[in-house]
């Protein structure tokens, strides 16, 4: 079988902090850590129909002073958000409208491509170019078709988006996809970056608590990864609130996940954060780590 070569990280890459490390500082009323000064951060907003978006666009002033809030507090470098659209469908003219309010409250505009709709994503990517002075990012998933993953990558080429960003898949299941966005990004130099991701690559036996955020940037070269964000379920039976036992600790030593006894939850997922962003990616390193060198060398092995 051919060899596939390719083109991994061996510059510091980043961990894109979310609406966790938001909630820590809230809850926390700031005790935690909070100089997050050259970070990116991505919010995610959950709209699963056409009045919860109005709601939402009606609400832009308190948004708006929130993304502000946010900015001045814990001194991100750069703030972006993406829509949690589940099995809704918003129209193009809808998109649009999260458009304008992107370009007025962020760094960026992400204009995402959703549900396969390929033409209403150029429109809508179009019109974003199109706003004064607006940075356009892309935000596709990963579980395209290769043919239809062919043609939105020849479509970035083209248009150039200051950055993209793509859903995680499990790296063996779309093995064809992460090599493709791979060689085609790293050859357009377009950033790209892994975002919605879970924590376990969970191959196999092996390899299943080595953390996909490292793995995504050392040898598939992404720039930067956010773990996926999931609102707490804060209610137990009888309205009693529920906390977890045991929580997931990362090991920087070992670039794997382990389960501890929860003694203080923020602070630990906030070392989880600061750990991640501080991992060295390059290849080199990460096989140094007998588990992650397995994993690597499991996926370079897998044919397309």
């Amino acid at each position: 079988m051919e060899k596939v070569n390719y083109s991994g990280s061996t510059d510091k890459t980043l961990q894109i902090a979310n609406n966790n490390q938001v909630e820590d500082f809230r809850i926390s009323g700031g005790q935690v850590l909070q100089d997050f000064s050259g970070k990116w951060l991505e919010l995610k907003y959950v709209l699963r129909d056409e009045r919860s978006v109005d709601q939402f666009l009606e609400n832009k002033s308190s948004l708006q002073n929130e993304v502000r809030k946010l900015r001045k507090d814990l001194k991100f470098g750069k703030i972006f958000c993406r829509f949690d659209f589940g099995a809704f469908l918003p129209s193009v003219s809808l998109q649009q409208k999260l458009v304008a309010f992107q370009r007025e409250h962020f760094d960026e505009v992400t204009v995402q491509l959703i549900n396969r709709k390929f033409d209403d994503f150029k429109i809508v990517f179009k019109y974003a170019k199109g706003q004064h002075n607006a940075k356009v990012s892309s935000l596709v998933d990963l579980s395209l078709s290769p043919p239809l993953l062919l043609q939105v990558l020849q479509y970035l080429v083209e248009e150039k988006p200051s950055s993209t960003r793509w859903y995680q898949r499990k790296f063996s299941t779309y093995i064809h996809q992460y090599r493709l966005v791979n060689k085609v990004m790293q050859k357009a130099d377009i950033d790209y970056l892994l975002v919605s991701c879970r924590k376990r690559c969970s191959i196999d036996e092996a390899s299943r608590n080595v953390d996909i955020s490292t793995v995504a940037k050392s040898f598939f070269g992404f720039k930067g990864c956010c773990h996926d964000y999931r609102p707490a379920n804060k209610a137990g039976k009888k309205g009693q609130r529920r906390f977890a036992m045991h929580m997931d600790v990362f090991n920087p030593k070992t670039y794997e996940w382990e389960m501890h006894v929860n003694d203080n939850y923020k602070v630990n997922r906030l070392r989880n954060y600061l750990h991640l962003d501080a991992v060295q990616t390059s290849e080199q390193e990460a096989k140094k780590r007998e588990k992650v060198k397995h994993l690597l060398v499991y996926l370079q092995a897998l044919p397309n």
